[in-house]
């Protein structure tokens, strides 16, 4: 409704996980692998490079696009002979001191790093740059990766149950000053965050995550009902606590927090809330 040409990109297959039906259902303009993007899709990974090259000709002479980008190159498996994005960057990891599976890994990630300078460079050279920020978050770890082999690669020992999850969000633009925030978040915080950096209107109460950089506690939900808070750990496997020490009443609001984000969520999908919302002229500005 305030006017962005709005197109999302995968360079895998474009029907997997149904994101043929869900990134339309969002508003985006869709395109993938075997489904309107125009990259060679013969092989797996499929290369974001040429991902980047084929969609930025779609939006890059618009006044106003939000682009959608989920990229594939790193991904597994981490190794040269079935990786042909790996064994395509080879040669810049060769020299590394790591056995095959993290410098296959390091190798794939050079494929992404320089589909973000093409991108980078073609906006700069279409006179967008200054006016575009760019939002980069993984959606999840290299599980391609033993847990050695991601420690080795870390600078401290992470389990396998919550630090195996930690990663960075980056929200860039080329006129920003640098400000590094040392918060607990997770993915479901990252669109409040950009909405609110970009001063858009929205009911706060129809999402699960938080501003990241509001002055609310923060709050990451992981697999087998744990957590992390900006106080401490809990592994809700053995429910053991980890931290600033706390009493018995924070360990069970935050018990009862990470639960309630975890049913509504649950029930807002099941009973296609957003929906109800629209159809009863209830979204604000709609």
């Amino acid at each position: 409704r305030n006017g962005y040409v709005a197109n999302a990109y995968h360079d895998g297959d474009y029907n997997y996980y149904n994101r043929n039906k869900s990134h339309p259902n969002m508003g985006y303009n869709y395109k993938g692998c075997n489904g309107g993007l125009k990259i060679n899709c013969d092989y797996f990974p499929e290369s974001d490079i040429e991902m980047i090259e084929q969609s930025i000709k779609d939006y890059i002479n618009e006044s106003l696009f939000i682009t959608y980008y989920m990229t594939v190159s790193g991904h597994l498996e981490y190794n040269y002979k079935d990786n042909i994005i790996a064994r395509k960057n080879k040669k810049y990891v060769e020299d590394l001191n790591y056995d095959e599976s993290i410098k296959a890994y390091l190798a794939t990630q050079i494929e992404l790093n320089d589909a973000l300078e093409l991108l980078i460079n073609t906006l700069e050279e279409k006179g967008k740059l200054d006016d575009t920020v760019i939002v980069i978050l993984p959606d999840h770890y290299p599980y391609g990766l033993n847990l050695n082999a991601v420690n080795e690669l870390s600078s401290h020992q992470k389990d396998d149950v919550i630090g195996v999850n930690e990663s960075s969000l980056i929200i860039w633009n080329s006129k920003m000053k640098n400000v590094e925030v040392d918060k607990t978040c997770m993915s479901i915080d990252v669109l409040p965050t950009v909405y609110n950096l970009f001063n858009i209107e929205y009911d706060s109460r129809l999402f699960a995550g938080n501003d990241i950089l509001s002055t609310r506690n923060g709050l990451a939900i992981f697999n087998k009902r744990s957590w992390v808070s900006d106080k401490g750990k809990y592994y809700g496997v053995d429910s053991k606590y980890i931290g600033e020490e706390v009493d018995d009443a924070y360990i069970k609001n935050m018990n009862n927090l990470m639960n309630n984000k975890i049913n509504i969520s649950k029930l807002i999908v099941k009973n296609n809330y957003y929906k109800y919302l629209k159809d009863n002229g209830l979204f604000k500005n709609n």
